[in-house]
């Protein structure tokens, strides 16, 4: 499974066995992004030119990170960062000296995000009106992960969702509604809800709950719920 990959790249050291008293500076930068999420095991890479990645130390603030030789895992939870606070982790990059003492070159500060939720779309909408038109292009809800961008590498197919379907007998007296539900495994509406959702009325209303998305191979609840109302011509 592909994670998350987050480089941190220090500057050139022309000399990495300094003098006594002759302070490093590196640069450090990341040309990605510059944060890191909660709950999931960020891969970190770290490039010190002129020292054997063996040779290299890097520490967290806060949370797990462990591997060596350059290339390394990084994991927080959100039990592990204190309420209330700016949600950060600094990274400081060392290296070994020749006579085994940890020597700093600097550190990298990243922001610590949760990941986002997932959000339900149905014939490209996440809310507002749907036509007959665009219900005929899709038999099947879609998700998206605002903000997430590795999200095809971690997240899966749609397990399962309730359709409902809220028909209008009257025009006069709103109350007057007939509510049709469909329990739906995957993905894929079933042929009945299918055959009932193209005789829908102007004003009708679709909406999409309890749906469950695979997450790290796992089924996970979706929070939200998507409702759209049916537009006729």
């Amino acid at each position: 499974m592909k994670k998350l990959i987050i480089f941190i790249l220090i500057g050139s050291i022309l000399v990495v066995s300094c003098k006594k008293n002759e302070k490093v500076v590196p640069v450090i930068s990341n040309e990605l992004i510059d944060f890191l999420f909660i709950g999931l095991e960020n891969d970190i890479s770290v490039v010190l030119p002129g020292v054997a990645p063996a040779n290299l130390v890097v520490k967290a603030s806060v949370g797990n990170i462990s591997g060596e030789k350059g290339h390394y895992i990084y994991m927080v939870n959100e039990n592990e960062l204190k309420k209330g606070e700016i949600k950060t982790v600094i990274f400081t990059i060392l290296y070994k000296d020749n006579k085994g003492n940890e020597v700093s070159t600097g550190n990298k500060t990243y922001r610590l995000k949760a990941i986002p939720d997932v959000r339900l779309k149905y014939a490209g909408k996440r809310g507002g009106e749907v036509t007959l038109e665009d219900i005929l292009k899709c038999d099947s809800l879609n998700y998206e992960v605002p903000g997430f961008y590795y999200h095809d590498t971690l997240f899966g197919q749609i397990n399962g969702f309730t359709l409902t379907l809220y028909c209008k007998n009257s025009i006069k007296n709103k109350a007057d509604t007939s509510i049709t539900k469909y329990v739906i495994t995957g993905s894929k509406l079933s042929t009945s809800a299918s055959e009932k959702i193209i005789t829908l009325k102007t004003g009708d209303m679709i909406g999409f709950s309890d749906a469950t998305v695979l997450f790290k191979n796992k089924p996970q609840a979706v929070k939200n719920k998507l409702v759209l109302t049916f537009k006729g011509k």
